[in-house]
């Protein structure tokens, strides 16, 4: 019965994210190009605030097993909290350069850079004759889906591939510093919003009045 209740729970995240990420990234490229919203910083500001306020409350209601936030979960996730704003900093620029349609091919990548990534760093990394063919043919079939649509900005698709590379490397090295730590991936999340609100913060406006340009 737990092993079908954990099934199940798996499989209505998986679904939910789907949904939630699929959503997000249309309405991202809906503000981007018929509103022209220079913001982005300000976008992630939000998205790190709201995940950071929603676990606390959780938190502080008994609903998850979250240690609260300290110096040592800052040391333990600074580096993972880097990758995650590094990677939707050039998430956001590249949604501005790129279709679609073109920045869901790029997502379609991902797979197949995480598990080169993580043959590398993770112990007992090297996956399955399944799963490698699995990824390989989810890979080759987005190459060939986005091979028509080359004609995109030249920025959007250099900071689409750092965007996937970046991307592969967070989940790698978020999954290696929590199996290495006594702490799980919930708390990650949380000490990764609270430590990234803070940043975000500080560069929202500075940055695009700096860089109009870029954003």
């Amino acid at each position: 019965m737990d092993v079908m209740k954990s099934r199940y729970l798996g499989i209505g995240v998986a679904v939910a994210h789907g949904v939630f990420s699929g959503s997000l990234n249309i309405l991202l490229k809906f503000l981007i190009s018929n509103y022209h919203f220079n913001y982005l910083t300000l976008i992630q500001l939000l998205t790190s605030s709201t995940a950071a306020l929603t676990l606390e409350l959780l938190r502080r209601l008994g609903k998850v097993n979250v240690p609260p936030f300290s110096v040592q979960l800052s040391k333990e996730f600074g580096p993972v909290c880097i990758l995650s704003t590094l990677q939707s900093t050039l998430t956001l620029w590249s949604l501005r350069g790129l279709s679609l349609p073109m920045y869901v091919v790029f997502k379609r990548c991902l797979p197949l850079f995480t598990l080169s990534i993580g043959v590398c760093v993770l112990r007992n990394g090297v996956p399955s004759v399944g799963v490698a063919i699995a990824v390989i043919i989810t890979t080759g079939g987005a190459a060939l889906a986005g091979a028509g649509d080359l004609t995109g900005d030249p920025f959007g698709y250099v900071t689409g591939v750092l965007a996937v590379i970046i991307h592969a490397l967070y989940l790698v090295v978020i999954q290696k510093t929590s199996l290495d730590s006594e702490y799980g991936p919930l708390t990650a999340q949380y000490s990764i919003a609270i430590m990234a609100s803070p940043v975000r913060n500080l560069n929202t406006f500075p940055f695009t009045a700096a860089y109009p340009e870029i954003l």
